[in-house]
């Protein structure tokens, strides 16, 4: 992708010549699970650094497994969360999609189904997370918005056409779309949200996992959150 810069390792250290093992890696900040700062797409929004640890970073979670009810470039819209858990106002929000099965570190790897045609949430939901003062969303995809409302459109045109009819079909049918999540076939009846989100969400920090470093959700598909109370 244009603003990633590929790992490096420019130098390292031997026991033999410097006393021990090192190296030194040199990377984009965009790598791995981290947290997106809200200046990432709100410049006059606060830093890391200006987040407050106690405060900010950490408290009560609200976890939701969307996995059996999403799929390749589908919506997923406030009400199915909260049909799902309760979600308080000023929660942590950890949205399970099942995206991170295909990972490339992953049995059922499939970069292009983790980048580019995972779910991802409606306009309202966005302006859900606003009225219910989320402090942060995390996901265990490629993006918190879905992938045809970013730069990623730009990058994969096919997909981008192939997403357009996709979603205009299951929108005029209404129901009985099937999709593919790992090696199960499943059949998906939902409403019809329209596909426009998140940059509605500025001032809301987003924790996203690359399949690089930690996984967001165990190979059970369980979820730990340190620090963090979690229902």
């Amino acid at each position: 992708m244009a603003d990633f810069h590929p790992t490096k390792t420019p130098a390292s250290s031997t026991i033999w010549a410097n006393g021990s093992n090192g190296q030194l890696l040199t990377h984009s900040n965009h790598l791995g699970t981290h947290l997106d700062g809200e200046i990432h797409f709100y410049t006059p929004g606060k830093d890391i650094a200006s987040l407050d640890l106690n405060e900010f970073l950490t408290g009560p979670a609200a976890v939701v497994d969307l996995s059996d009810a999403t799929g390749d470039y589908q919506i997923y819209t406030a009400q199915m969360i909260e049909e799902r858990v309760e979600v308080r106002e000023g929660d942590i929000l950890i949205i399970h999609t099942g995206y991170h099965h295909f990972g490339w570190d992953q049995p059922y790897a499939n970069e292009i189904r983790y980048m580019v045609q995972h779910p991802g949430p409606d306009r309202e939901f966005a302006e859900w997370c606003k009225e219910k003062k989320i402090k942060w969303i995390g996901v265990d995809c490629g993006s918190a918005d879905h992938p045809m409302n970013t730069i990623i459109r730009n990058w994969m045109p096919r997909q981008a056409a192939e997403a357009d009819s996709q979603l205009l079909d299951f929108l005029a049918q209404g129901c009985d779309f099937a999709l593919e999540t790992g090696s199960q076939q499943q059949t998906k009846c939902a409403d019809q949200p329209q596909p426009h989100a998140a940059r509605e969400t500025a001032g809301i920090e987003v924790v996203h996992h690359y399949p690089f470093g930690v996984n967001l959700f165990a190979k059970d598909d369980s979820f730990g959150l340190a620090e963090a109370q979690v229902r």
